[in-house]
């Protein structure tokens, strides 16, 4: 059994003791015995049925078994998940039988522990019950790990935080946005997402299709505050140009904890089954008739046109950070299909001379297209 207790020190204990940096952490005085085997309050009771703990700002001890750690950095706390054994739960719809716990201290999974300190509520809005520990005792191990539970959409997200859960199969990923950046994808039962106002007009109806898109779809984060992660644990393989998940591919298999703070979110815990592609469609105009398309550029600032000035105004921090840019832009309005007109956003407006973004730009197209009669010339607004 390891049992550990956060203290804080005054600056006269720190020049007694000597400046070291763990002494945040110490051990706890007694036998650690004695917190395993202190009475517990159940989670389901720290939880509550309402928005916000019943508990919030009280001192517990609390027990569980341990589902899944989240890796925090100076944003967000870290610490861990815990989830009532099956014999302590309280069968009510309502009450949640998960908790998160703050803590620095490093727990594996399926490890029963007690933990005591106070209760507090993270995030704002919606926010997510949570025991900052002062101390967490190891008690040793739960045996069997906790079984996720089977879940449909929509999820009642506060009766669920903190919970091993078991998505629906055949779910679509409907956004990637931030699955590089942050790790994150988000998907939806039943179908692609709209926007509702490509549906309906402006109103109630597109209102209740906002409600809707809402209720079925979900945030699939990797666990980690981490920016830029190296690997995605959840990704059922490695990322590259031929098995990156895209927008319309079904995914099964989806495990993880809930966390409701904010926009509610899975922390994925293991990898998904591997992608169901959906078919690549490609558009085929009629023929005689003009095309046009439209691209957002993501800030395309290309410095002073010399290959300098960077870090920009906007866009890339450095002249390998624009090339990278600047040749994923390209393989992407080249793979739309030349259309007759592209129409571009978030471009720099630098002019129209022989170094400005959009010369850049259209010269790096022609270049990739080689073929004559199909390359571009760029319009010079008035």
């Amino acid at each position: 059994m390891i049992c550990f207790r956060r203290v804080r020190l005054t600056r006269n204990q720190l020049i007694l003791f000597g400046f070291l940096p763990f002494l945040g952490l110490i051990g706890c005085g007694s036998d650690p015995a004695a917190l395993c085997a202190a009475e517990a309050l159940p989670i389901n009771q720290i939880q509550g049925a309402d928005g916000t703990s019943p508990q919030q700002g009280a001192r517990v001890i609390a027990r569980g078994i341990v589902t899944a750690r989240f890796h925090g950095d100076e944003r967000e706390a870290g610490g861990f998940f815990m989830q009532a054994p099956g014999a302590q739960q309280d069968n009510d719809p309502k009450t949640s039988e998960g908790l998160f716990v703050i803590a620095g201290e490093a727990v594996e999974p399926g490890r029963r522990v007690t933990v005591e300190g106070p209760v507090e509520e993270l995030g704002e809005g919606v926010t997510l019950t949570a025991v900052r520990a002062e101390s967490v005792a190891d008690c040793g191990s739960a045996g069997a790990p906790v079984a996720p539970m089977e879940v449909s959409f929509p999820l009642a997200t506060e009766a669920l935080e903190g919970m091993l859960l078991q998505l629906p199969p055949e779910l679509a990923i409907v956004d990637v946005y931030a699955l590089g950046s942050r790790g994150q994808m988000q998907v939806a039962q039943g179908g692609l997402v709209f926007q509702p106002t490509e549906i309906a007009a402006s109103g109630p109806e597109a209102a209740e299709i906002a409600k809707r898109n809402q209720q079925r779809s979900l945030l699939i984060d990797d666990g980690t505050a981490e920016r830029y992660p190296g690997a995605i644990a959840y990704l059922p393989e490695m990322v590259s140009l031929k098995t990156l998940p895209r927008v319309g591919d079904r995914v099964s298999g989806l495990t993880g904890v809930l966390d409701g703070r904010g926009i509610a979110r899975l922390h994925a815990i293991a990898p998904m089954e591997p992608l169901s592609r959906r078919p690549h469609q490609r558009f085929s105009p009629p023929s005689g008739q003009v095309t046009v398309a439209a691209m957002n550029l993501h800030q395309f600032f290309n410095g002073d046109g010399f290959g300098g000035g960077f870090p920009a105004v906007r866009g890339a921090e450095s002249r390998e950070e624009f090339e990278r840019q600047r040749a994923k832009l390209v393989s992407a309005l080249v793979g739309l299909g030349l259309p007759d007109v592209v129409a571009l956003s978030e471009l720099e407006n630098d002019g129209y001379g022989p170094n400005s973004a959009i010369a850049d730009l259209t010269a790096s197209v022609n270049e990739r297209i080689r073929a004559p009669g199909h390359t571009y010339a760029y319009i010079e607004a008035p």
